[in-house]
């Protein structure tokens, strides 16, 4: 049973995974072609060189700006076009949603600890043998917990899953620019080279059939978060390792991986108990570094749970989120608000006003739940005029709920 999960995830050993520590241009042909990228960029005019290193660069910084290039490259499995119109996509994204800010935009406290009740995962305080960030969850023990993402958090009379995945998203993007910006950096200066993979390990011991239910009950989130971590951070997998993994895990499985990338899921790996992967841990990490669940020594609170809903690491996110939003007069209580609920029936439209004034910032955000729908954002001067046209766009229920910050001049 455990090796047809295996040959399910596609990777049946680990070896080159396990020593896979960062993404650089392989030969000639694919610094030219890295070249030719940027070339390409420039030209069209959409993403700036300065862009790239500024945002995309991982860790961020000039120096790393070939490795970034070719990681998008080998995305698009080395196609120039494709890769061009990638970085595009994932500048454009990065603009809507104002993913380069997301560390000054903390989420409020009964938000955060809701999401770590259910979900249960953490950064580890040390890196791997191989000086790699190591995230890990324990998704058998997160059982029961999952339905509980359903219900509202303390004080929140309206929520939906359309609000769970928001928050969840805006978390996820938190945790992995968190990883690109401050952990990778890290790594890379421990280590005297460039660091820019990292490791995912999780425990799936107690995994149920009840567990299949509640995770099949928030899968659209993960989904989400595979197609936003495909667009923003490609080629930053090392490997991720199941471990105690049970038949029960078989339908997720299954499900999961179709939304997931071929390349992606060629390194991800199913082992069964102790006698699988102690080996394997303990050719990753010294056993001071590695936690007693997996054979290790370390305690401590690293992974979040619904009794013990921080942990160590995310302690450091929270703080750092904290102090960035405070200088930068981010408002939580922006975060705290449900969304109106609008019926639409095809072929009417609906339309929301909002009164300004000059210097008023305006952030609105949309989703859909159900078909697709054609958004459009316009304002129109009081004294009279053209109005000026601000977004326009299709939106589907499957896509990233879509979020937009307007200033009046």
């Amino acid at each position: 049973a455990l090796a047809e999960l295996r040959a399910m995830a596609g990777a049946t050993s680990l070896p080159g995974m396990l020593a896979d520590v960062a993404t650089e241009a392989r030969d000639d042909a694919e610094r030219r072609a890295a070249a030719t990228l940027l070339q390409r960029l420039e030209e069209r005019g959409k993403v700036r060189r300065a862009d790239v290193v500024a945002s995309l660069t991982v860790p961020r910084g000039e120096a790393h700006l070939d490795s970034t290039l070719v990681r998008f490259l080998r995305a698009r499995k080395g196609d120039v076009d494709a890769a061009t119109e990638m970085v595009e996509q994932a500048m454009a994204f990065r603009r809507r949603h104002d993913v380069d800010n997301i560390l000054s935009r903390p989420l409020a406290a009964p938000v955060l600890k809701h999401l770590h009740a259910g979900i249960y995962e953490g950064f580890l305080p040390s890196f791997d043998r191989h000086c790699r960030p190591v995230y890990v969850l324990n998704g058998g023990a997160s059982n029961t917990a999952i339905q509980n993402l359903l219900k509202p958090p303390p004080g929140y009379s309206d929520w939906s899953i359309t609000d769970l995945e928001d928050f969840w998203l805006h978390w996820h993007l938190i945790t992995t620019e968190f990883l690109t910006t401050v952990l990778f950096a890290r790594a890379t200066a421990k280590a005297g080279r460039p660091i820019n993979r990292y490791l995912v390990i999780d425990d799936l011991k107690g995994f149920s059939l009840f567990g299949v239910r509640s995770l099949m009950s928030i899968i659209s989130g993960f989904k989400k978060i595979a197609e936003i971590d495909q667009l923003l951070y490609p080629e930053l997998l090392s490997a991720c390792i199941f471990t105690n993994a049970p038949m029960a895990f078989r339908a997720p499985w299954k499900l999961i991986s179709t939304f997931v990338d071929k390349a992606t899921a060629s390194k991800i790996s199913l082992l069964g108990g102790a006698s699988q992967y102690k080996p394997i841990m303990e050719s990753l990490f010294e056993l001071s570094t590695l936690p007693k669940q997996f054979g290790g020594t370390l305690e401590g609170s690293h992974v979040t749970s619904m009794e013990q809903p921080r942990c160590e690491s995310f302690d450091e996110i929270h703080d750092m989120c904290a102090k960035n939003g405070e200088k930068a007069g981010w408002d939580i209580s922006r975060r705290c608000v449900g969304l109106e609920h609008i019926p639409l029936s095809s072929g009417k439209p609906v339309c929301r006003t909002v009164e300004v004034h000059k210097g008023d910032a305006v952030q609105w955000q949309l989703g859909v739940e159900a078909h697709d729908i054609t958004y459009s954002a316009t304002f129109q001067p009081k004294a009279g005029g053209d109005a000026v046209p601000l977004d326009k766009v299709k939106v589907g229920a499957g896509d990233v709920r879509l979020q937009f910050l307007w200033t009046a001049q």
